[in-house]
């Protein structure tokens, strides 16, 4: 009796084309087969491209343009820099919120996008702030106590890097504005661009990190014994 060379219990289960968990903008399941690859990749990797173009353009350039053609002073210009980069780093929790609670990520992915394009058109419009909405008050449970004290925790470390917050918001502010008043005249009659003077802030970030890692890190790990050198805090 001959014996079938490849039985069916011997053969492996073919893999699920379907990803579990997860579904289209249309609510269907996602196959493997026919989503993802190297295009979405790059449509990633360029849409991301353009938007820090964008926003790195508007921060290293919006102090001139308000103590420019706007005739702020330079402390006004400065403050109202440093009130729109705060609300910039915020939002993204409120489009979190909005996606996970009622739009969905890619709703919200692209209608933020149309924004975006749309409001860079719009800078120099002031839109007038909402009114403060009033809200009853009740009393509040153990875990939202337990919880308020965990965030009461954390001010000691708010409180520090308050430091590092005004250390970094010279570099879009009176940097840039004081690379204005520079001789930026590199010969054959080019300027460097005030904004452009923020990177050379990248250029050294880029120039120590191989530093800290193979000459910081192993002498602090001989007197703290940590792996990373120094704890994060």
């Amino acid at each position: 009796m001959a014996l079938d060379d490849t039985p069916e219990s011997s053969q492996s289960p073919l893999l699920e084309d379907t990803v579990a968990g997860v579904v289209n903008h249309k609510g269907l399941p996602v196959k493997q087969s026919t989503s993802g690859g190297w295009n979405f990749v790059f449509f990633i990797i360029g849409s991301e491209v353009a938007e820090r173009s964008a926003y790195f353009g508007i921060e290293g350039n919006l102090v001139n343009y308000l103590t420019g053609p706007l005739g702020q002073s330079t402390a006004i210009a400065a403050k109202n820099v440093n009130i729109w980069s705060r609300v910039i780093s915020l939002l993204p929790s409120l489009g979190v919120f909005v996606a996970n609670s009622y739009m969905g990520r890619y709703r919200t992915i692209l209608i933020a996008s149309i924004l975006y394009i749309l409001a860079m058109g719009f800078l120099n419009k002031v839109l007038p702030g909402p009114k403060p909405s009033e809200e009853g008050t009740k009393a509040c449970s153990m875990s939202e106590v337990e919880e308020a004290k965990a965030i009461l925790r954390l001010f000691p470390i708010w409180s520090t890097c308050l430091i590092y917050g005004l250390v970094l918001a010279q570099s879009s502010t009176f940097f840039t504005k004081q690379g204005t008043t520079m001789d930026r005249s590199i010969g054959w009659g080019f300027d460097v661009p005030p904004a452009s003077l923020k990177s050379f802030i990248s250029i050294a970030v880029i120039f120590f990190i191989p530093i800290y890692d193979l000459v910081f890190v192993p002498i602090a790990t001989i007197f703290t014994r940590n792996l990373s050198g120094i704890t994060i805090l």
